[in-house]
């Protein structure tokens, strides 16, 4: 795209632009202004027109058949009057505030049927601001906006009508149609689109006018260049250029003196050739010595090399041996730890046996008291047997005697031989009974001797299990003692061994650094030999590079 095209395509959006957006500010503040207008107009409206009202006769208005008086034909002409005193009104009508709070009309300018609202009709949805009129006396009033109801889009206004009381009687409501706003607003639209369009046909002239003087400088100073690119270096930039003050003239200054430079230029690289030739001569040769000496140290480092690694293999296996070690030895110290744990475990069972002994003990010496209380409780029970023994046995005498006295009594003692021989046979009861009683509490004296000599055995053992924990609990606590000890020094083995395989590693690893240094010192030495034979290669180009450019400079003409 020309240069010429692009200035006035860029102008021309920048006007489009701007003139576009301003156009719509414009329109914008005119439709506001316009709707103020409006709404100034048809508030005037309202609050001229309800001073022309007869209030009188509106307040005669307040049932249907009231249509038919000459009061309902004199408001409806004024009505007309005001509606048709500007073609922006739509709708002039009169309504009042109901008791029961809704909004009625009273009279209507409007002759059609279908528009027409008669005496006592319900407005349905009333707005607040006619409420507000029809409730309560004031100025006239004007909706912010535009409204929609049953009969179209609307602006509307209202004014208080007050009676020959002084008492607010109704409201007058002037009703002016979004088509007569639209319509106005259409207009200046379109005065304002044919003003644009004439400046729109104007700026495209200018644009044309000042692109064709920017771009004359422009092509003379592309002239200029393309002569330079085509290697005439022996031109100068026009004079007239030379001498503008504008960014033309800096331009055409710039590739005047980029002229004289490429020429200064030329000159000096023609010269620089020359040296470049010797230079690639001598550079050829040095690569050349350079080559072999990086050879012979490239063997040496291979050799070095390898000694090194073999080291380096061996160390790593003393590195992997002692890492083994000291494994083992961190196993043998976690085992000697839980035994040790084992260790403490048993001590304190031990403890508890002996805590179990000592409570064993005191509870067989209980039994053991409770056994003697036993056997001096039952030698006092045989005492008591004895004494009931002793008993009975007087009472079988008496018995014998009785019977005896009872035979000499003959036929008068016969009662009491009776009674005897029941005493008789008791006292051989009792005797019995007595015998046994002793010799069930003989049989519980011996077996009591018998309890109390096991329980002293056992209290004699229990002693002896009581000794015996306390020997073992001090031996397990020797042991522990002794286990922990070898613990701690096992550790320190492990810690030591760990050292000596890091230390080990270590060395492994320098020396694994050692052989990677000296194969980096062979690689190098490789390069070198590559750089060095790529060195003499470049030489070689070097020189071919100095025979073309001697061809290319004297393409370029300076005198």
């Amino acid at each position: 795209m020309k240069f010429r095209t692009r200035i006035a395509l860029t102008f021309g959006v920048l006007w489009i632009v701007c003139a576009g957006s301003l156009l719509w500010l414009f329109y914008r503040h005119t439709a506001e202004q316009l709707r103020a207008d409006i709404r100034t107009r048809v508030r005037d409206y309202a609050a001229l027109g309800a001073l022309a009202l007869n209030a009188a006769d509106h307040a005669q208005l307040r049932a249907p058949e009231d249509e038919e008086g000459e009061a309902y034909g004199r408001i409806v002409q004024t009505l007309r009057e005001i509606r048709d005193r500007s073609t922006d009104i739509r709708f002039a009508y009169t309504v009042r505030k109901m008791e029961d709070g809704s909004i009625a009309f009273i009279a209507d300018a409007e002759e059609s049927e279908e528009d027409h609202s008669n005496l006592g009709d319900i407005y349905d949805d009333p707005t607040e601001l006619l409420i507000q009129a029809a409730s309560a006396p004031g100025e006239a009033v004007a909706e912010e906006d535009f409204y929609t109801d049953q009969w179209g889009v609307f602006l509307s206004a209202y004014a208080p009508i007050v009676g020959p009381d002084g008492a607010l009687d109704g409201a007058l409501g002037i009703d002016i149609s979004l088509e007569n706003v639209e319509g106005a607003l259409g207009a200046a639209l379109r005065r304002l689109a044919w003003l644009f369009a004439l400046a729109t046909v104007s700026i495209v002239v200018l644009i044309a006018y000042v692109s064709g003087r920017l771009v004359s400088p422009a092509k003379s100073i592309s002239v200029f260049l393309g002569q330079i690119s085509q290697g005439d270096l022996s031109q100068a930039a026009p004079r007239a250029l030379l001498n503008r003050g504008d960014e033309f003239g800096d331009l055409a200054r710039a590739a005047d003196a980029m002229a004289r430079n490429l020429r200064k230029m030329t000159a000096e690289i023609a010269g620089g050739i020359r040296t470049l030739t010797a230079a690639s001569d001598f550079l050829a040769g040095t690569s050349s010595t350079i080559t072999d000496e990086a050879e012979e140290m490239s063997r040496q480092s291979a050799s070095v090399a390898v000694a090194t690694k073999q080291t380096s293999d061996a160390v790593r296996g003393i590195a992997e041996g002692a890492s083994a070690m000291s494994s083992r030895i961190a196993d043998i110290a976690a085992s000697i730890s839980q035994m040790t744990v084992t260790f403490g475990e048993a001590a304190q069972l031990c403890g508890d046996g002996v805590d179990v002994a000592l409570q064993a003990r005191q509870r067989a010496s209980s039994a053991r008291a409770l056994t003697e209380s036993l056997g001096q409780a039952s030698r006092e029970i045989g005492q008591v047997v004895e004494l009931i023994g002793g008993i009975s046995a007087r009472t079988s005498l008496l018995a014998l005697n009785a019977t005896i006295e009872s035979a000499h009594a003959g036929l008068a003692g016969k009662g009491f031989a009776v009674v005897a021989k029941e005493v008789k046979d008791l006292a051989a009861q009792t005797a019995q009974a007595t015998g046994q009683i002793a010799e069930r509490i003989r049989r519980i004296q011996a077996n009591t001797a018998e309890a109390v000599a096991a329980i002293e055995g056992i209290s004699a053992i229990v002693e002896q299990i009581e000794a015996a924990s306390r020997s073992i609990g001090a031996s397990i606590d020797s042991l522990r003692a002794m286990a922990e000890e070898f613990a701690r020094g096992m550790g320190d083995s492990s810690r030591s061994a760990s050292e000596i395989a890091g230390k080990v590693i270590e060395s492994a690893r320098g020396l694994s650094e050692v052989s990677a240094s000296i194969d980096a010192v062979d690689r190098l030495c490789g390069a070198a030999r590559t750089g060095m034979r790529g060195l003499n290669s470049s030489a070689s180009d070097l020189l071919a590079l100095s025979n073309e450019l001697k061809k290319i400079t004297s393409q370029f003409r300076v005198e």
